[in-house]
């Protein structure tokens, strides 16, 4: 298009972003049909990556058409007037309220059915990242005064040792809230600008899991109930982040607390 247009945005398409989701991702509504948005970004992006977040965020899918980056900026300026606030996503303080906003998060997560949660310390902020279909999508800055009560609480209820901060620890969670239950793995790093956490997140209710539905080959599941079977040994599972391997091993526990597994034909 003539970069030199003036873009005026229609006032029905504003209300389809917030302020923080323009601000941080540099978008601007353009229109918005039954199946696809059409967004403005900076000429300079990554349309690829970007489209691919904002599907996941947005729930629909998005075309990108660039424009200059001082265009967004006086744009953004325009039409989404933020505070003093810094521009990004969705700032908390979680300073006060460490335990709502940590079970509120775990339960957006799980809603969006997301694997795993991702709090993270930088030089100059702190961020919140999940895991949705193995794309990692921004959710939450917060401030660097309110993170040390965040990654406190989560050593508390993962029962970790909250005064080492030097070495990693793991611990797990058991997760319940608004009548949903299940498991979490905690995983606390040590870096250059304070602790990493890694929640993730475990479907426990093992109940419907069943090995034959896994797509295992007949010859596969075999040679893996015969190994199964035996009283000493190890069994190794491994894969990229959502193959199946709890889930794979959530299915053999099943088996193995009702005995069920020596009942199977190898």
């Amino acid at each position: 298009m003539n970069t030199t247009e003036e873009i005026t945005l229609l006032t029905d398409n504003i209300h389809l972003l917030t302020k923080d989701q323009a601000w941080h991702y540099r978008v601007l509504p353009k229109s918005k049909a039954a199946n696809r948005f059409i967004l403005y970004c900076e000429d300079a992006a990554d349309q690829y990556a970007l489209s691919a977040e904002l599907e996941i965020l947005l729930g629909t899918d998005v075309s990108l058409e660039p424009i200059p980056a001082e265009q967004i900026a006086r744009l953004l300026s325009k039409y989404y007037i933020k505070d003093n606030a810094a521009q990004g996503s969705a700032q908390v303080q979680v300073n006060n309220n460490a335990d709502d906003f940590l079970a509120n998060l775990i339960q957006e997560a799980k809603n969006l059915k997301s694997s795993d949660i991702h709090i993270e310390s930088y030089e100059n902020k702190c961020r919140v990242r999940i895991r949705i279909d193995g794309m990692m999508v921004e959710r939450y800055l917060l401030k660097r005064e309110d993170y040390p009560a965040l990654i406190n609480k989560v050593k508390i209820i993962a029962n970790l040792d909250i005064a080492e901060k030097r070495l990693p620890q793991d611990g797990r969670i058991n997760f319940k809230h608004n009548g949903q239950q299940f498991d979490i793995r905690a995983s606390v790093l040590p870096t250059l600008h304070g602790e990493k956490v890694v929640l993730r997140l475990l479907n426990n209710d093992a109940t419907d899991i069943d090995l034959n539905s896994l797509g295992f080959s007949k010859f596969d599941l075999d040679n893996y109930l015969q190994g199964a079977k035996k009283p000493n040994g190890i069994l190794l599972i491994s894969g990229p982040t959502g193959s199946g391997k709890t889930t794979t091993l959530y299915a053999t526990l099943k088996l193995l607390k009702t005995n069920r597994l020596f009942l199977c034909s190898v």
